[in-house]
């Protein structure tokens, strides 16, 4: 009796797949693999058998029989199209017109199909993801009353009214309300200066800063810029000099472009 091999078989109607088709995975044994197409494998490892006749192509993406029978997606298209047989072409489902009013999760899970394919139709689309209003944005007393007032009202840690507070640039409560979209000093004084004037974290200056899409104020030159011999002498040298190492010094050369001393006289 010829042995057994495996092969695997989509079946179209048997299980629910990530897109909007149902597929399975059978074995069966096949008593004359000549009537099959090889699959490459490594030595020493049975390879795969498969029988592209009984394969549902046209009827789902080349991409998702590909990854089911485990081979390329190319190797998929080109029998398809040996056969004839047109690309799959997915109908617009039943829930399109509610992307964008709920979030993928819920459509996916109201309307039994994988939350990715809800969210390739919502990307295809170009229709932005569904933000939640959260009890933050209805809450009035943030940032009025002190942070563990509102946790205990909540029943959550007073960190998460702290981080729903920064994250409307909420200063807290008992400190100085301030209106960044009129601060006109933000980028060009130092965050640390506002926040010391403002009595304020140094990172809530700097979340205030990089919401508006303000560049920070660029530091004082680095020594690096003013070092004649970055380059010219072996790292080591110079880490010598500063007291640093001679990673450091590398990497300040290379961000500068400047190559490796032993770069520079080889050859």
């Amino acid at each position: 009796m010829a042995q057994a091999t495996e092969v695997r078989i989509l079946a179209p109607e048997l299980h629910r797949s990530v897109m909007s088709y149902d597929v399975s995975l059978l074995q069966v044994a096949v008593l004359e693999p000549a009537a099959t197409e090889p699959q490459e494998g490594e030595e020493g490892q049975e390879m795969m058998i498969v029988d592209w006749d009984i394969q549902p192509l046209g009827e789902m993406p080349d991409a998702e029989i590909a990854r089911q029978l485990g081979v390329t997606r190319e190797r998929v298209r080109q029998v398809r199209a040996e056969r004839g047989i047109p690309k799959y072409e997915e109908e617009e489902p039943e829930w399109l017109h509610l992307l964008g009013t709920d979030s993928d999760v819920n459509i996916a899970a109201d309307h039994n199909v994988a939350r990715a394919t809800v969210n390739r139709w919502r990307n295809a689309l170009g229709i932005k993801p569904y933000l939640r209003t959260t009890r933050w944005d209805e809450e009035p007393l943030l940032g009025k009353v002190p942070d563990k007032v509102l946790a205990e009202k909540h029943g959550v840690h007073y960190v998460s009214v702290a981080r729903a507070r920064w994250d409307r640039d909420i200063p807290k409560y008992g400190k100085l309300f301030v209106d960044w979209d009129t601060e006109d000093r933000l980028g060009k004084v130092p965050d640390s200066v506002l926040a010391e004037e403002y009595g304020l974290t140094t990172s809530t200056v700097g979340s205030a800063r990089i919401r508006r899409g303000i560049p920070r104020l660029p530091g004082p030159p680095s020594r690096w810029d003013s070092e004649p011999l970055l380059g010219k002498v072996p790292d080591r040298v110079l880490a010598k000099k500063y007291g640093v190492s001679a990673g450091a010094v590398g990497v300040a050369r290379r961000r500068r472009g400047i190559p490796s001393w032993r770069e520079s006289n080889r050859g």
